[in-house]
């Protein structure tokens, strides 16, 4: 196979953290779009049987101090507490993408935080298709990727506004 008939997909997030009206600090990283995201993927692009099966609600999570990677699956994310949910609102938030050309993102309504108890860590970001907290069990999980600076010392109050962007190319 010649490298100009390959697709690629790329996946970066960025988290905001808002303290006292003020930005005061930015995370961005790539993420890793999981097995189990590039089956659901290629199942639901050729209707093929026994897949997760379609699904156009996706919702963003947060993490605690875990590292994704590409077997990584949704019980992955819950078992051992992996889930940052000290947060308001009560689910997950949706994620509202928007196409533009080759690029998936949430950027006109990125997902909204309210931390909830002080001296919270947050080390990143997931996408999956299930709003409820702590859970997972048949959901899919499409990315998750670990910030190289995670945030550490969140107060109650604090606001993490989350923005995921997904990109294809031909490479």
């Amino acid at each position: 196979m010649n490298t100009k008939d390959n697709a690629v997909y790329e996946g970066r997030i960025k988290m905001e953290v808002e303290r006292d009206g003020k930005i005061i600090s930015t995370h961005y990283t790539k993420n890793i779009i999981v097995d189990v995201g590039l089956h659901f993927t290629l199942d639901n692009m050729f209707g093929l049987p026994g897949g997760p099966g379609f699904t156009s609600s996706w919702y963003l999570g947060l993490l605690k101090d875990y590292t994704p990677n590409s077997s990584t699956v949704p019980a992955d994310v819950i078992a051992s507490a992996n889930e940052f949910i000290a947060y308001t609102p009560s689910t997950r938030p949706a994620y509202t993408g928007v196409r533009t050309d080759k690029t998936v993102s949430n950027t006109a309504a990125n997902a909204e935080y309210t931390i909830t108890a002080d001296n919270s860590d947050v080390y990143g970001a997931y996408i999956i298709s299930t709003n409820v907290k702590n859970a997972g069990g048949s959901s899919t999980l499409l990315a998750a990727g670990r910030f190289t600076s995670p945030r550490m010392g969140l107060l109650t109050n604090d606001i993490i506004f989350v923005t995921y962007e997904i990109a294809a190319a031909s490479a």
